[in-house]
């Protein structure tokens, strides 16, 4: 709350609080905090928001679900956004939840919905979807952000904070790795073997390598 920035009017007093009410009302502070975090991580990351049956709604989506397409000046012109996600209130004959597709598109003028196709047995490709729902808003902006840390020449997407020691994350994951299945060997139990030849030790199921002879 210290870092999050104050709007003030000196000469509008009334806009400045009417913009007070809509942050306390849309909770905004609390809701950008993981979209925020989503782009510092992957570079971007789009926010939409929206008013339903007169309350704020706000909600992100992945960078890698998003198809964002701009204008000349950089506005938001249009996003599709597409992903498989599993459905638990729909089970197959196993009792297991189905995948299913994903899809909706936001425009300057209107907000269309699709339907949610099952995934196909061969491969991930995209079936036909349906048009469930049409918002005509005619509001004439996408009503979502497009989060990045910065603007990059023929990309939409920003550069990640955490990119250049992706590779250190990967050494420190085998390490940590490497000594979780040190230790695990170190609590196996080992077998004392007396009184016994070579030969008799090379007949144990058990591997002689893991016994003190």
């Amino acid at each position: 709350s210290r870092n999050f920035p104050k709007f003030k009017i000196e000469d509008d007093p009334e806009t400045e609080q009417y913009i007070a009410m809509i942050l306390k009302s849309s909770r905004l502070r609390s809701n950008i905090v993981e979209p925020v975090r989503r782009m510092c991580a992957a570079g971007s990351s789009l926010v939409r928001y929206s008013i339903v049956d007169g309350t704020w709604k706000i909600e992100y989506y992945l960078a890698k679900w998003c198809f964002p397409e701009f204008d000349k000046t950089g506005n938001l012109k249009s996003v599709k956004i597409q992903y498989i996600y599993v459905d638990k209130e729909d089970l197959d004959e196993r009792k297991l939840p189905k995948k299913k597709w994903f899809k909706m598109e936001l425009g300057q003028y209107k907000d269309v919905l699709y339907s949610n196709p099952e995934v196909g047995d061969v491969g991930i490709e995209e079936p036909e979807f349906k048009v469930v729902a049409v918002a005509n808003h005619e509001l004439g902006f996408v009503q979502a952000e497009w989060l990045r840390t910065a603007k990059e020449p023929n990309s939409v997407d920003g550069p990640s904070i955490v990119a250049d020691i992706l590779g250190f994350v990967d050494e420190l994951n085998y390490s940590l790795s490497q000594s979780s299945q040190a230790i695990s060997y170190n609590q196996d139990p080992q077998l004392t073997l007396k009184n016994m030849d070579e030969e008799e030790v090379g007949n144990l199921i058990r591997s002689a390598s893991k016994a003190w002879n």
